[in-house]
C-alpha cells in the first residue's frame, strides 16, 4: 500500500535558490556573495522511454535537453522513488560462519 502510494508520486514542491546576476537557480544555496531569492517551484521526474535514464526538471512540465545517455528525445513521467522490485537487499552467496572474507580476516591459526 505504501509502495504503490509512493510509486504514484510524479512530483514534489521543493524550495530553489535564485542567484539573478549569477544566472544561478538550484535547490543548493549559491556560493556568490550576491542577493537571492527563495522560490517554491514544482520539481517534476522523467524516464527516457529508450533506456530508462532518468531525470528530473524544475519549473517545466516537460525536459528541454536529450537523453544523456542516448539522446532519444521522448521522456515519460517517472516515480520521484526508485522501486527495488528484483534487487535482493543481501548479496547471494554469503556463506554461513563468513567464510567468504576469511582472506580479509587474517585467521593465522
Amino acid at each position: 500500500m505504501v509502495a504503490q502510494k509512493a510509486a504514484s508520486v510524479t512530483s514534489l514542491s521543493v524550495k530553489i535558490y535564485v542567484c539573478k546576476p549569477c544566472r544561478y537557480a538550484g535547490e543548493g544555496l549559491p556560493a556568490c556573495s550576491h542577493p537571492y531569492e527563495q522560490r517554491t517551484v514544482v520539481k517534476r521526474f522523467f524516464r527516457c522511454a529508450k533506456c530508462g535514464w532518468r531525470t528530473v526538471t524544475l519549473r517545466r512540465g516537460i525536459v528541454a535537453l536529450p537523453c544523456e545517455k542516448c539522446g532519444a528525445t521522448r521522456f515519460e513521467p517517472a516515480s520521484a522513488y526508485r522501486s527495488v522490485e528484483g534487487k535482493s537487499a543481501a548479496p547471494e552467496r554469503l556463506m554461513l560462519r563468513g567464510e567468504e572474507f576469511s582472506r580479509s580476516l587474517r585467521y593465522d591459526l
